[in-house]
């Protein structure tokens, strides 16, 4: 029973890592198809722009999977992580701030309020995490020290 205790937490949080990186992999694999099948077949430029944004916000949440996997396997400091994640919830935050700006040309009333909201949602929640990631860095550099 002692041999489980030893080897059945480390394959839970194996299998919670695997599992997060093989989504960000294939999130990221998803918008490219997304975006390659987009510049193919809508042809409303609106549309499409709003489109390429929605895809390239759903990029960087795949890099934001992968990123911890990354910065650890090439020995980087939590600086850099913090760094990596701080950019991509900014980079979040801006492109959904562009979506806002580009939904006003939405010619449906209703389609517009449902974009302006979805993208307000999306940079609340972007703005958390930009400011949540260095704070929690802070707390652990203090509680650690």
């Amino acid at each position: 029973m002692f041999h489980v205790m030893l080897v059945l937490p480390a394959l839970l949080i194996a299998a919670v890592v695997i599992a997060i990186v093989l989504f960000g992999i294939f999130v990221i694999i998803a918008s490219i198809v997304g975006g390659a099948t987009t510049a193919a077949l809508v042809k409303n430029k609106t549309a499409k722009k709003l489109m390429f944004i929605g895809l390239c916000i759903v990029s960087f949440i795949g890099m934001a999977c992968v990123a911890p996997v990354v910065v650890i396997y090439a020995e980087l400091s939590g600086l850099a992580l913090t760094l990596a994640m701080s950019g991509i919830f900014v980079c979040i935050g801006v492109l959904a701030i562009i979506g806002m700006r580009l939904s006003n040309g939405v010619e449906n009333n209703i389609g517009k309020k449902v974009l302006k909201i979805v993208f307000i949602l999306v940079l609340i929640t972007a703005a958390i995490l930009a400011i949540f990631v260095p704070v929690v860095r802070w707390l652990f550099l203090m509680l650690t020290a």
